[in-house]
């Protein structure tokens, strides 16, 4: 019961310091820059709003004794919070690219991503799935003759050998690349691109594990990620921290386009209504704002490509607690355990008895 108590109480120490740090603390500035700046620049600027009771004049800071103005000093950032929290999914799908209207507004950037990933990784996925139609020919061994096999083991030599030349092509290229980070992440599948450099990154960690194992990510990951708070806890306190720090990164950059958006509207407002005492005010603070998101964001994309190589170790080293848990074992053969993981996606995704790996696969039950 203690090792159990332990447990709960370290998990939510944990989740709360991360809410914390990667949504209180961003809620809890913006809300004081909307009460001691925008708010009363608006009520001087926006001469519409005057009978909303807006204060020109920023307000003080509570005292002990001022019970409402303390319950609001927290209530605000808290609610804002987790208002953050809930909406995490739907900024990191607009940080990608990936919600209406952006997606339709960044269409052609999202077809010159795949452009280039068929310039970079074409050549490859052709070589890759006519080597992995090869290895099912050669693992169901039904040959009438030597003379075939033979062949087909010499045809997937020349494709391994083709497959090697391709690999050294774009690590040559990538090396000739301004920027061989992640500005330059991009998946291999071009299906998956995304018109921004964040998106790019999180379809590069979302296809690792398949591409190296056969494991669907956004089957298995949640699965084995709760597992590492036993087997690895310091892998996965990293994680967590990463997580948490992309997340950061993530809601300063939203909410300091919020402030920039805001000024913005207030200064369009305020020259057309004849107000100009604190134009130099307002373009100081969207032009921050601007410069404020853009740096977030770099922020963003890298914490995501340093949480995609924690996530990328956890399945290169960890991956077997999953298989631990459904009570099988790891093949010796690397084109084995590519099937099995199928299989196994197959049968957590359809629900069926016969889909379980129960027997030893092999890269000929690849379908």
């Amino acid at each position: 019961m203690k090792d159990f108590l332990d447990f709960a109480s370290g998990s939510i120490q944990q989740v709360g310091l991360s809410f914390f740090m990667s949504c209180i603390l961003p809620a809890g500035v913006f809300a004081l820059i909307q009460a001691f700046v925008l708010i009363p620049l608006t009520a001087r600027n926006v001469p519409a709003l005057t009978g909303l009771g807006l204060s020109a004049t920023p307000p003080t800071l509570p005292n002990s004794l001022d019970l409402s103005g303390l319950l609001a000093f927290v209530l605000v950032p808290l609610a804002l919070g987790v208002l953050l929290l809930g909406m995490n999914s739907f900024l990191i799908r607009l940080y990608s690219g990936l919600v209406w209207p952006l997606n339709v507004l960044l269409r052609s950037r999202t077809q010159l991503k795949r452009q280039q990933i068929m310039h970079r990784y074409g050549v490859l996925n052709d070589y890759r799935a006519e080597y992995q139609a090869n290895v099912a020919a050669l693992s169901r061994n039904r040959f009438s003759n030597e003379a075939d096999l033979q062949q087909l083991k010499d045809n997937i030599q020349q494709i391994e050998n083709a497959i090697r030349t391709e690999h050294e092509r774009i690590d040559t290229d990538s090396m000739n690349t301004a920027d061989n980070t992640n500005n330059a992440a991009l998946p291999k599948n071009s299906a998956d691109a995304a018109p921004t450099r964040l998106g790019n990154v999180l379809a590069v960690t979302a296809e690792y594990a398949a591409e190296h194992y056969g494991i669907d990510a956004a089957t298995f990951w949640p699965r084995l990620y709760p597992l590492l708070q036993k087997a690895a806890p310091e892998h996965y306190e990293r994680i967590g921290s990463q997580k948490a720090s992309l997340d950061l990164s993530l809601n300063l950059s939203f909410l300091s386009t919020v402030v920039a958006l805001e000024a913005a509207l207030i200064l369009v407002i305020s020259i057309l209504s004849g107000i100009r005492s604190d134009v130099p005010l307002i373009l100081l603070i969207g032009i921050g704002g601007a410069l404020l998101a853009i740096i977030f964001y770099d922020n963003c994309v890298s914490a995501a490509h340093n949480l995609g190589k924690l996530i990328a170790v956890s399945f290169d080293f960890y991956r077997g607690l999953i298989l631990t848990a459904f009570n099988l074992q790891i093949p010796g053969d690397l084109h084995a355990e590519y099937a099995l993981w199928i299989a196994l996606a197959a049968f957590v995704r359809r629900a069926e008895p016969f889909y379980f790996p129960a027997r030893s696969v092999s890269a000929a039950d690849v379908k």
